[in-house]
C-alpha cells in the first residue's frame, strides 16, 4: 500500500488544484493562521481550534485533530457528538505567501502570534482586601483568601471568562455560584470592582512568575 505522503507525488492534483510553489521546497506549517475574520490554531500535539473571531479566548467554533498529507494537502478532523467527515485543506501560495485554503472560508495566512486581546492584559495576579486572584492564560483561576480563619471567603478555583467589561469567575464547585467583577479604570490602571471589594493588578507578581 502506498503511503499517503507519497501518493500525492505519484498522482498529481486535479486540474485547478495545481500549486504555485515547488513541491520539493521545505516549509513548516506554523501555529497561527488568519484571514482577518477567522483564526486557526494548529498545535504541535496535532490538535486544532478554529475560531469565528480573532479572539483566541472565545470558545472555538470547531476543534479536533489536524494532519499534513503532503506538500499540497492537509486535513482537519473536527470532533463532535456525531461522526463528521474530515475537511480537505489546500496548501498553496498567494503572492508568494504560504496559505491554507479551507472550504467556505477566505484563504488563511500565517502570523507569528495570535492577535492581541483584552484578556491578555488580565492574566496574572490581582490583589485585594479579601485575598488574591490569579488568572491564568488557559482561562483557569485560583482564588487565595487573605486569611484561612474567620468568616471570609474560602479559597477556590475554576474557570474565568470576560464578557464585555465583566469578569466572571466560575468555581469548579457549582454550589458556590458565579463571582462577577466589573473592569474599571483606576488611578494606577485597571481595577476589578465588586460589592465585596476591589482588586488591583499586581505587576510585581507577574514579573516574578
Amino acid at each position: 500500500m502506498i503511503p499517503e505522503e507519497e501518493f500525492a507525488f505519484l498522482y498529481p492534483p486535479p486540474p485547478g488544484d495545481l500549486l504555485t510553489h515547488d513541491p520539493t521546497e521545505s516549509f513548516e506549517i506554523g501555529q497561527w493562521w488568519t484571514n482577518g475574520s477567522e483564526l486557526l490554531r494548529l498545535n504541535q500535539d496535532a490538535s486544532f481550534s478554529l475560531y469565528d473571531s480573532l479572539n483566541r479566548y472565545h470558545p472555538p467554533q470547531e476543534h479536533g485533530r489536524w494532519s499534513k498529507q503532503s506538500y499540497a494537502v492537509m486535513w482537519l478532523e473536527p470532533y463532535g457528538l456525531l461522526p463528521r467527515e474530515r475537511v480537505r485543506v489546500r496548501i498553496t501560495r498567494i503572492d508568494g505567501e504560504l496559505t491554507l485554503d479551507i472550504p467556505k472560508l477566505k484563504p488563511m495566512f500565517a502570523i507569528e502570534a495570535a492577535p492581541a486581546a483584552i484578556e491578555d492584559g488580565l492574566i496574572g495576579m490581582w490583589s485585594g482586601t479579601q485575598g488574591e486572584i490569579h488568572l491564568a492564560g488557559d482561562l483557569r483561576y485560583i482564588f487565595s483568601p487573605e486569611s484561612v480563619t474567620g468568616v471570609g471567603l474560602a479559597g477556590h478555583k475554576g474557570r474565568w471568562e470576560l464578557s464585555d467589561s465583566t469578569l466572571q469567575l466560575h468555581p469548579d464547585v457549582l454550589a458556590m455560584g458565579t463571582f462577577e467583577f466589573t473592569l474599571v479604570t483606576g488611578e494606577s490602571g485597571l481595577v476589578l470592582a465588586s460589592p465585596r471589594g476591589d482588586y488591583e493588578y499586581d505587576a510585581a507578581a507577574r514579573r516574578n512568575e
